[in-house]
């Protein structure tokens, strides 16, 4: 089966994007990769696999994924820029089959995986804790609002077999008279995180990104827990030197130092502020570290309550909790947490897109 992947930009070898579509693209026969930038190191490392690759801007000033995202979707917004670009592909791969992984690319697919909600859906929700976006005027919102219908919205409506990332996406999605039928997890390869058995070190770990609820982290670590956090974003707003104080803040880590890290804490401690599925959980639990972490979005879906880690419903809870765990103790099996860690995978994910698929794709 002849497959082709519409993905949001790839700016390197550490992005969701380039993780979750590396794990799972190999499985396809001849696969075509369309993106509106893919960085020059992960070009070199996917035509190594074998992989056709467009690029459309080489030249990129923007250095995160989400700036990235941001200037695509206005890109099209204002001026059709990707679906234009893509449509023309699309002429020399008219009997592949077409898997849309971008929300930011509206063109007819067979496969839509929505990862996140509407942009306009999203920046509600995070003015309501932003300063900046506070100030922004209404009619901000409002032009977002018309340019979500050009864009996101006409990428959904445009395919044949619409699913989400996760539960919590699904009963988003059904607010604003979506419906999603299908559940379809966008997992990257966990090989690289493994259980090492190894003497616990008396700190508990965390991850620091802009989705973090920072304070929850720094009230935790003023009440005599230690904390080491790794990332290479922080919250808006907020200075790393700020961090710092409260917290062995040891920004962006290797694969191997990052399974050490998990391996060494006594638990994960995952407070967030919008995660529509996330990894983090899932990483800590393949190593063996159980995860305190709040009882909704995606992380309420993948660590067991009691089994795996811990789930509480508000920021004093969080807090008290992670307290009490980091003085007290606890018993969880980490044999459990990393059972639980393996049932999300790239096998999972491939044979869920080939279950939608159907025989009548087969032979495309």
């Amino acid at each position: 089966m002849k497959t082709v992947f519409i993905i949001d930009p790839i700016p390197g070898i550490n992005s969701v994007q380039y993780n979750m579509i590396k794990s799972v693209i190999g499985r396809f026969n001849e696969p075509v990769l369309i993106s509106n930038y893919i960085n020059h190191d992960v070009c070199e490392d996917l035509k190594c696999e074998r992989y056709s690759i467009y690029n459309g801007i080489i030249n990129n000033i923007f250095k995160t994924e989400a700036m990235h995202w941001v200037k695509s979707y206005f890109m099209e917004a204002l001026f059709s820029y990707n679906s234009k670009r893509v449509l023309k592909i699309l002429e020399d791969f008219d009997k592949y089959i077409i898997i849309n992984l971008s929300s930011t690319v509206p063109v007819k697919s067979d496969i839509m995986i929505v990862q996140g909600m509407p942009f306009y859906e999203t920046l509600l929700k995070l003015r309501k804790d932003n300063i900046i976006l506070k100030m922004v005027p209404e009619l901000f919102y409002i032009i977002i609002k018309k340019f979500d219908k050009k864009v996101i919205l006409r990428a959904i409506y445009s395919t044949k077999h619409l699913s989400a990332n996760s539960k919590y996406l699904i009963d988003e999605y059904k607010k604003i008279n979506i419906n999603i039928n299908c559940e379809i997890n966008t997992i990257k390869n966990f090989d690289n995180f493994y259980y090492k058995n190894e003497r616990r070190k008396g700190y508990v770990l965390t991850y620091i990104g802009k989705e973090t609820e920072l304070d929850t982290l720094i009230e935790i670590a003023k009440a005599g827990v230690k904390i080491k956090a790794f990332g290479s974003k922080s919250p808006p707003g907020m200075k790393k030197n700020h961090i710092k104080r409260y917290i062995e803040f040891l920004g962006k880590v290797s694969n191997d130092e990052l399974n050490d890290l998990y391996n060494n804490a006594i638990f994960t401690v995952f407070p967030f502020t919008e995660e529509p599925f996330g990894w983090v959980p899932i990483e800590s639990m393949k190593c063996g570290t159980p995860v305190l972490t709040y009882n909704k979005q995606g992380p309420s879906q993948t660590v067991l309550n009691n089994i795996t880690g811990w789930l509480v419903d508000s920021k004093e809870e969080i807090i008290k909790k992670a307290i009490e765990l980091y003085r007290n103790g606890f018993k969880i099996n980490p044999e459990a947490c990393v059972k639980r860690a393996m049932e999300f995978n790239p096998e999972s994910m491939y044979g869920k897109i080939m279950n939608i698929i159907g025989e009548d794709y087969l032979n495309a």
